[in-house]
């Protein structure tokens, strides 16, 4: 059963700035976890409907093979970036990352839609892991995080 998160996240930095930080992978690695590995991914600024495929690996235990991340948007008039991930044991990862000017800096918004089967419920923990660890490291003045399970069929109330 596929499982939504939601991650805000206030920044004192002008959105235009962070959204530029925002469309690369230079700062996924400079964001994530130094158990998170990315290998053959490129650091450098995503191009809108190009597929990157990579290794993905955590703790050197675990790894996903032919990781596949779709650009499916790429818009820096609207600061929105949505993309579409699968590889071994990931059905759908699918990311829309908004970074919305506010006063006295901006809000960035991550919803992420993850279905990996039975998995489901430990991925999607991890991922709220990585996206608050990711916002932190930024430097947000404030974080907060909502995961549930997918609305297809089920209360918002349901919550993993």
């Amino acid at each position: 059963m596929p499982a939504e998160l939601i991650v805000t996240a206030h920044y004192t930095q002008d959105a235009d700035t962070l959204f530029e930080k925002a469309s690369s992978f230079a700062d996924i690695f400079e964001t994530s976890p130094t158990f998170l590995t990315f290998d053959g991914l490129p650091a450098l600024p995503m191009v809108q409907c190009r597929t990157y495929e990579t290794n993905l690996g955590v703790l050197g235990l675990f790894k996903t093979h032919d990781y596949a991340i779709r650009i499916d948007t790429l818009s820096p008039v609207r600061r929105r970036v949505q993309s579409s991930s699968q590889g071994k044991g990931v059905k759908t990862w699918n990311h829309t990352l908004d970074v919305i000017p506010a006063d006295q800096g901006c809000v960035w918004t991550d919803h992420v839609s993850i279905d990996t089967g039975r998995m489901t419920p430990i991925y999607a923990r991890y991922a709220r892991f990585m996206y608050l660890h990711r916002h932190k490291r930024r430097g947000a003045a404030s974080i907060t995080s909502t995961l549930r399970k997918s609305n297809a069929g089920l209360s918002d109330n349901a919550m993993y």
